[in-house]
C-alpha cells in the first residue's frame, strides 16, 4: 500500500455523486484518503483539505496524471514563443522542386531581409521605427516571391507578448477560479444603507420646485385635490359625541360603539331591573325578553364558531360542538336563557349539550327543556358526562361554580362566553370569560371580569326607558347587537 502514496488517482462514485482527484495521502483495503483535492474539475476551496472516501462508495479508480502549473506554463510559454532561423533551408517552399529552388538560392533578392533575428536587434530603436518584413507569395506560375513588405511595430509585438504571459500567469488545467469564497450576498445591510426617507424627500422636493438648484428633467402631474363624497363633509368639523342615553346621575363608567361619536352610559342593577318589569307589567313579558337576549347570544356564538366557513356543508368532519352551563334549576331565569340558546344554536345545526339541574323547589312552570330536548339534543346533570367542545357558554347567576365544572372548564380548554353574569365576573383567576352579552345597558364595573362586552337590543319601548328617568334614544342602528368600548 505504501508504493501508492503520492500517486494521482482519479475516483468515480456511487449514487451520482461525481468524480474526486488528487493525492493519496493514506491507502488502506477499507478506504482512501487525499489530497489536493478537485471535485469534478473544481478545485476544493480549503488547501490543504483531505477527503476520505469509503470502499463502499467507490465505483470506479484510475491513476491519472496531474499536469503541474508551472511546467504546463513553461511548455505554453514556448509555444508562444517565435522560433528564429539561422538557415535560409527553414524557409524551404515543399511545393517548389529542388532544382528550382537551387536556382532561386543564387537570386540575390530573395530572402534578403528575412532573418527574424532583427527583431531582437530593432528592439533598441525607438518603438515607432517600422521593421521591414517580407512574405513569400505564389506567382501565377506556381514559384515564391517576395511581396512587398509588411510593416509591423516594435510596440505591438511587446503588447503581443505581454498579453501572452498574462494568459499564461493562471494557466492551471485542474485550477480554474473559484468564486466560493465571495459568500452570500447580504439584503437585509445593504437595504438598511439606503436612507429612503431622505431620498424621497429629496425627489418630491425636486418635482414640485421646492428645491430650484435641482430641477426636476421631467416635470410630473401634480397632486390634484382629494375628491369627497355625496354624503362626505367638505369642511373639516370637530367630533361630535351624541348622547342618545341621558342618565339623572353621573355614571361610573361609558363606554362607545363601533358608530363613532354614540356613548353609552352604565347603570346599577336595580334600574335595569325597574325597566324589565314595566315592561313585563304591560304585556312584554320575562319569556318573551328571554328570547331576544337568547337570540344575540345564539348570533355572537356562531360568530365565535366561525360562522359560515364554519357551518359549512364542507366541514361535517369537523362540525362544531357547544356546551352551555346551567347552575340552577331549569325554570328559573338564568337556566331558561341557556335553554332557549341551545334551542337556538340547534336550529343552525350545531350540537348541543346542556348541563342543568332537574330537581327544583319552585313551582314556576317552564316548557324550555321540554323545546330544547325536542330538537334532538341531550342534557345531563352530571359534569363528568360533558363532552369536548369548541366553545362553552355560561348562563350562571351564581358567582362561584362547582368544582367539577371548573375543572371541565379549564382542562377543555374551550373560548368561554357568559350571558348577562354576575358582576364580578365567575370564579374570577380561575375562568377568563372573553366575550359577554348583555340586555339594556351594561352594569356599573362588568368591565373589569367579563371580557368584551356585546350590548343586545331587547325592544324594550323607549317609554318604559322614560318611566324609569332615562332619556332614551336607540343606539342599535341597522344592528340587533352592537359591541361595547371602555371609553376613556
Amino acid at each position: 500500500m505504501a508504493d501508492y502514496i503520492g500517486k494521482d488517482v482519479s475516483i468515480k462514485l456511487k449514487r451520482n455523486l461525481g468524480i474526486f482527484q488528487g493525492k493519496i495521502l493514506e491507502p488502506s483495503p477499507d478506504f482512501i484518503t487525499i489530497t489536493n483535492v478537485f471535485h469534478n474539475g473544481v478545485k476544493i476551496k480549503k488547501i490543504d483539505a483531505e477527503v476520505t472516501i469509503a470502499r463502499e462508495e467507490i465505483e470506479s479508480i484510475s491513476f491519472i496524471q496531474l499536469v503541474d502549473p508551472v511546467v504546463a506554463s513553461q511548455k505554453l510559454s514556448a509555444r508562444n514563443t517565435p522560433v528564429t532561423p539561422t538557415k535560409q533551408d527553414d524557409f524551404k517552399d515543399p511545393q517548389i522542386p529542388d532544382g528550382r529552388r537551387s536556382a532561386k538560392k543564387q537570386s540575390p533578392q530573395n530572402f534578403t531581409n528575412r532573418k527574424v533575428n532583427n527583431l531582437d536587434n530593432n528592439r533598441q530603436h525607438k518603438a515607432t521605427k517600422p521593421i521591414p518584413i517580407r512574405r513569400n507569395t505564389p506567382n501565377n506560375n506556381g514559384h515564391t516571391s517576395a511581396s512587398a513588405p509588411v510593416h509591423l511595430k516594435v510596440d505591438q509585438m511587446q503588447n503581443k507578448r505581454h498579453n501572452n504571459k498574462k494568459r499564461n500567469k493562471n494557466f492551471d488545467l485542474m485550477q480554474p477560479d473559484d468564486f466560493s469564497d465571495q459568500g452570500d450576498f447580504d439584503f437585509e445591510s445593504n437595504n438598511a444603507m439606503f436612507d429612503k426617507k431622505s431620498v424621497f424627500q429629496e425627489i418630491e422636493a425636486n418635482i414640485y420646485g421646492k428645491n430650484p438648484e435641482k430641477p426636476d428633467l421631467v416635470r410630473h402631474t401634480p397632486k390634484t385635490e382629494e375628491k369627497y363624497r355625496h354624503d362626505e363633509n367638505v369642511l373639516d368639523s370637530m367630533f361630535m359625541q351624541f348622547r342618545n342615553i341621558q342618565l339623572e346621575f353621573k355614571p361610573k363608567q361609558e363606554y362607545t360603539t363601533d358608530e363613532p361619536g354614540v356613548v353609552i352610559p352604565s347603570i346599577p342593577q336595580s334600574l335595569r331591573n325597574r325597566i324589565q318589569n314595566l315592561a313585563a307589567d304591560h304585556g312584554y313579558t320575562m319569556e318573551r325578553q328571554n328570547d331576544c337576549l337568547a337570540r344575540g347570544a345564539t348570533e355572537l356564538a356562531l360568530q365565535l364558531l366561525g360562522g359560515s366557513r364554519r357551518l359549512s356543508p364542507k366541514n361535517l368532519h369537523q362540525w362544531p360542538r357547544v356546551v352551555i352551563i346551567c347552575d340552577e334549576p331549569y325554570n328559573f331565569k338564568q337556566s331558561e336563557i341557556g335553554l332557549i340558546t341551545g334551542r337556538q344554536l340547534a336550529s343552525h345545526g350545531v350540537n348541543v349539550m346542556v348541563h342543568v339541574k332537574t330537581s327544583t323547589t319552585n313551582s314556576k312552570e317552564s316548557k324550555e327543556l321540554e323545546l330544547y330536548t325536542a330538537s334532538g339534543n341531550d342534557f345531563t346533570g352530571n359534569a363528568s358526562d360533558l363532552p369536548p367542545s369548541d366553545l362553552i357558554i355560561l348562563a350562571v347567576s351564581n358567582m362561584n361554580l362547582n368544582s367539577q365544572i371548573v375543572r371541565y372548564i379549564q382542562n377543555n380548554r374551550a373560548m368561554v362566553m357568559a350571558i348577562d353574569p354576575p358582576v364580578m365576573g365567575v370564579n374570577p383567576g380561575e375562568i377568563s370569560i372573553k366575550n359577554t352579552v348583555v340586555p339594556i345597558l351594561p352594569l356599573d364595573d362588568i368591565h373589569n371580569t367579563c371580557g368584551k362586552l356585546h350590548l343586545v337590543n331587547l325592544c324594550i319601548s323607549d317609554k318604559f326607558f322614560k318611566d324609569a328617568g332615562i332619556k332614551y334614544f336607540p343606539v342599535f342602528g341597522s344592528k340587533f347587537m352592537v359591541p361595547l368600548h371602555l371609553k376613556n
